[in-house]
């Protein structure tokens, strides 16, 4: 089997004055000997404010504990227009200037054939007996998402019959995947979906994707072509928190005989 991750990080969002919440963000990385809790614990005695909220990093710490082999990631942090924030121990794949989707390869096995870098990205796994094609996208929901979406098209007419997975945070809405009615954004992705026979994994009665200060939100889609859906398993958003707005969505792919690690 192979594990996955779907993680999608906090977006820079303009607030206006009267909406900033009063509070600030502490981002740490704990010990490779200390669990982020810990770690939390010990900071958070320490800080006599309690208008700052001690948040630990613990995206290394889960892909040790949960065994995931592939993690997509969507609107990373940003230093100098570079990823920073992931664990040296595993395959970064992002574009090189403004990434806004990225994959990670925690799996030392499987071998990786970039096929797009760009602000949106595809990857081949070759994962021993068959490959694989990865997707991660995200769209800017202020921008125009039909942009986006031609993109992803010619990506996809590139790929052609490969077994593909689509990960990402569209901003859009539809009752196919979440329980509100389907905005302009949804109609355009439907679109795509009923063009190029993709399925959508996720289950409509799911938990939100999105759970912030503006509110709940099933916006982050998990998709797949020429790819059976039974192998999709344990499909789900976790409700564990995070250090961001996003849930995490978590699965795991069967089938040939793929050795979960």
């Amino acid at each position: 089997m192979m594990k996955l991750l779907v993680k999608a990080l906090p977006m820079k969002r303009d607030r206006s004055r009267s909406r900033i919440r009063k509070t600030h963000n502490v981002l740490v990385y704990p010990k490779v000997t200390q669990t982020s809790e810990v770690t939390k614990k010990t900071i958070q005695s320490k800080v006599t404010s309690s208008q700052i909220n001690v948040k630990v990093n613990s995206l290394k710490h889960d892909i040790v504990r949960y065994n995931y082999d592939v993690v997509s990631i969507n609107d990373p942090y940003l230093f100098d227009s570079k990823i920073t924030e992931f664990p040296c121990e595993v395959r970064k794949y992002f574009h090189v200037s403004g990434a806004i989707a990225g994959v990670l390869i925690a799996n030392p096995i499987f071998r990786v054939f970039p096929i797009r870098i760009d602000r949106n990205l595809a990857l081949e796994l070759d994962i021993g007996n068959e490959k694989i094609t990865v997707v991660s996208i995200y769209c800017i929901p202020s921008a125009n998402i039909t942009t986006d979406l031609n993109d992803l098209k010619r990506l996809l007419l590139e790929i052609g019959d490969k077994n593909v997975l689509i990960f990402g945070d569209f901003n859009a809405k539809s009752s196919i995947w979440g329980p509100r009615g389907t905005d302009t954004r949804g109609q355009h992705v439907l679109e795509l979906i009923n063009n190029f026979d993709i399925q959508v994994v996720n289950n409509s009665d799911s938990l939100p994707t999105f759970n912030g200060p503006q509110g709940m939100s099933w916006i982050d889609l998990m998709m797949i072509r020429h790819f059976d859906i039974g192998r999709i398993q344990n499909w789900k958003i976790d409700d564990r928190i995070t250090m961001s707005d996003y849930q995490i969505m978590d699965f795991t792919v069967t089938g040939n005989n793929i050795r979960e690690i």
